[in-house]
């Protein structure tokens, strides 16, 4: 068996996008370059907790009465900041059991949008414990176990404190759009001010959805963040570093990685050497030795 936490934000199809304008308030959906039938991106998500769910079933209702059009042929996961844990069989990919909670999200102001890295951890054990006690009433021997994946929302940003193992600000999510001046300044530094500077390495503009600026902007707003890079004490890293960090032992001896999919959405990552490209982070601004070590989507990390 294997298990998989899942830290995630999904809408699917694509077909969606003007209904989703409509019904999620006239926020802006950017629908990814060559992307048939992935997720859908919000740029931009209204900052008011009052927003959490809106079922699958209401927005096919909805889709059903514009269009004419009967979706119950399409998968339509649509999940909102979720710790969900999955157990399967590795043989015939039959889901055993399974557990869900919720992440809170705070907005401090306007266009602001934080997770509590404490509570996303607390989440995965919480998800972890129920589920094995499922498992348990399935009669299911949790020791067969064989490993535990992860899967997470990229760009969210963390920076984390080795020794205490303390989060030093709350995550970033990857919505948050507080870094839109940092964004300016940076193309305002490269040449023709143009967003697309560093896209022949990136592949990505320089833009508020990637982690490099996020991590910019704590590197110049947070104290505590720029002091523990100061006496290197400071880790950076995606949601999944911090999971793979805190599962694997957090300061006595957590690994300190991420994969490459992860890595190719920060702005950091050179995306033809694979590695992280020292002229990008000098670019930004971001000391080398706080960035996890880049590893493939699919080894063994670590012992839990």
């Amino acid at each position: 068996m294997a298990l998989s936490v899942n830290f995630s934000w999904y809408l699917s199809p694509l077909a969606v996008r003007s209904e989703l304008q409509r019904m999620l308030r006239g926020v802006v959906v950017r629908l990814p370059h060559k992307m048939a039938n992935g997720p859908i991106l919000p740029s931009s998500i209204p900052p008011v907790p009052s927003w959490r769910w809106l079922s699958g079933a209401d927005l096919q209702k909805s889709l059903g009465e514009r269009w004419g059009t009967s979706w119950s042929d399409h998968q339509f996961p649509f999940d909102c900041w979720l710790i969900d844990l999955r157990v399967f069989n590795t043989k015939t990919a039959e889901l055993i059991s399974h557990h869900q909670v919720e992440i809170k999200q705070c907005f401090p102001k306007e266009g602001w949008v934080e997770e509590d890295p404490r509570e996303i951890m607390q989440t995965v054990y919480e998800c972890m414990e129920k589920t094995c006690q499922k498992l348990r009433q399935l009669n299911v021997d949790i020791s067969n176990i064989k490993a535990v994946g992860v899967t997470n929302q990229r760009e969210t940003t963390l920076v984390w404190d080795k020794e205490t193992g303390e989060p030093l600000f709350n995550a970033i999510v990857w919505l948050d759009l507080r870094t839109q001046s940092t964004v300016e300044r940076l193309i305002r530094k490269t040449p023709g001010r143009s967003k697309n500077h560093l896209k022949h390495k990136t592949g990505l503009p320089i833009s508020t959805y990637f982690s490099a600026v996020k991590l910019r902007w704590l590197l110049d707003n947070v104290d505590d963040v720029n002091k523990a890079v100061l006496s290197k004490r400071a880790m950076f890293g995606t949601v999944d570093s911090w999971i793979i960090w805190c599962l694997t032992g957090g300061r006595d001896g957590g690994v300190h990685i991420t994969d490459v999919s992860n890595a190719s959405r920060t702005m950091l990552f050179n995306i033809h050497t694979m590695d992280w490209d020292p002229e990008l982070c000098s670019f930004f601004d971001v000391p080398m030795g706080i960035l996890p070590k880049v590893r493939s989507s699919s080894e063994i990390y670590g012992q839990m």
